[in-house]
């Protein structure tokens, strides 16, 4: 690869030769120094040589007694000859090349490493109040500064390291690991209702029941204390422990209107922006007005891992027109049984069982869905408390 560089910045030229003797010819030049490549005797005698070389060889043709003809010319020196008289576009490539060694003095692209439980965007922010950001220069950057600042932010950073690479400016980040709350095996505690109910069976793993089947509770009522008297007579204190079953009883109301407004989605608008380097250059001027929500896609140019600042911003625009809309009776049925059927899937995810009773009302401007739920589930909820001891 770097050597096929090397000839297209040298510039060369495939030729053909023609005579009797043209492999006398290649031995001639390899005597003399001359570098000869891509020799090929397909269709032809072919052989490739570089221009500087290629303009000593005329001598050496005659005396082998073939002549030469060029068949392509390859590299920078003819892209230069055929260009030589357009200035625009020397100057244009000049300026290419500065603004391109310019840019690898700024950053263009922060991207974060090791981020788990810290929100991503809380970090960027403030990366960029301590200046972290694309575009900055990167000599101004104190990356040591920045780390110490990031650290004390964010507690929960066990260590971090700023890295500019090229135009990248690469964040690690290890968190620390979150010790789980562990509630002591000896810290007291007592079981207690968490909801009104019939209680159905006690299973008292440690401490003492304090209510038998067929006891009604209510919420908050101890169901099993800690407290146990130990064999010389004294009480200890210990965690409780248990499953309490219970019936319990829970009612809900559901309602949706008979007429409204609702807000429909038009077709979307899309506003284009071209990218490059601080600057953002409209594409495309549409507008939109009244209510509306704008979702704002970025696409960068990434060469070898690499983001640049050029690329497209996309700007996606929904308008909503508001539409005057009447229920059916069956519709709304629907929309109730659905409000129910979420309302059993992630409220009463934790009960055994569930027998609701349904009633369907309807005033002048609305539905009513009213339910009632027997549920079995275990309420017994652990509750720590301090001993005062003295």
């Amino acid at each position: 690869m770097i050597e096929k560089l090397l000839r297209f910045f040298r510039g060369y030229v495939i030729f053909e030769i023609f005579g009797a003797f043209p492999e006398r010819f290649i031995n001639i030049c390899m005597h003399r120094g001359i570098f000869v490549f891509n020799i090929s005797r397909e269709n032809g005698f072919f052989a490739a040589m570089y221009l500087s070389d290629y303009r000593k060889i005329r001598t050496l043709a005659k005396k082998s007694g073939v002549h030469l003809r060029v068949r392509k010319r390859i590299g920078i020196p003819f892209l230069l000859a055929k260009y030589k008289n357009r200035r625009g576009l020397f100057v244009g490539l000049i300026l290419f090349l500065v603004i391109s060694i310019s840019m690898q003095g700024f950053v263009w692209t922060v991207e974060l490493k090791g981020v788990n439980t810290i929100s991503s965007s809380a970090v960027l922010e403030f990366l960029e109040s301590e200046g972290l950001k694309p575009g900055a220069f990167k000599n101004s950057l104190d990356t040591h500064r920045i780390e110490r600042s990031l650290m004390s932010e964010f507690p929960e950073i066990g260590w971090m390291s700023v890295n500019l690479i090229g135009t990248k400016a690469e964040i690690e980040i290890k968190e620390k690991a979150v010790k789980p709350d562990i509630i002591d095996s000896k810290t007291p505690c007592n079981i207690k209702a968490s909801h009104d109910g019939l209680v159905l069976s006690v299973l008292a793993e440690n401490g003492s029941a304090e209510v038998e089947a067929g006891s009604a509770v209510i919420e908050g009522q101890l169901l099993i204390s800690s407290a146990m008297v130990n064999a010389l007579d004294e009480i200890d204190y210990v965690r409780a422990r248990g499953k309490v079953m219970a019936q319990t009883v829970r009612q809900e109301k559901f309602t949706v209107m008979k007429n409204g407004v609702f807000k429909e989605p038009q077709a979307p608008i899309v506003r284009n922006n071209l990218i490059f380097c601080f600057f953002t250059f409209p594409i495309t001027f549409e507008t939109a007005s009244g209510d509306y929500t704008s979702n704002i896609l970025t696409e960068k140019l990434n060469l070898r891992g690499t983001t640049v600042e050029f690329g497209l911003k996309k700007e996606i625009i929904i308008r909503y027109e508001n539409k005057d809309f009447s229920l059916s009776v069956d519709a709304a049925r629907e929309m109730l049984k659905t409000e129910d059927y979420l309302y059993r899937l992630f409220a009463l995810s934790n009960t055994d069982s569930i027998n609701p009773k349904l009633k369907i009302s309807e005033t002048e401007d609305s539905y009513s869905l009213d339910v009632l739920y027997t549920c079995v589930e275990d309420i017994a909820k652990e509750e720590v408390f301090v001993v005062n001891q003295e």
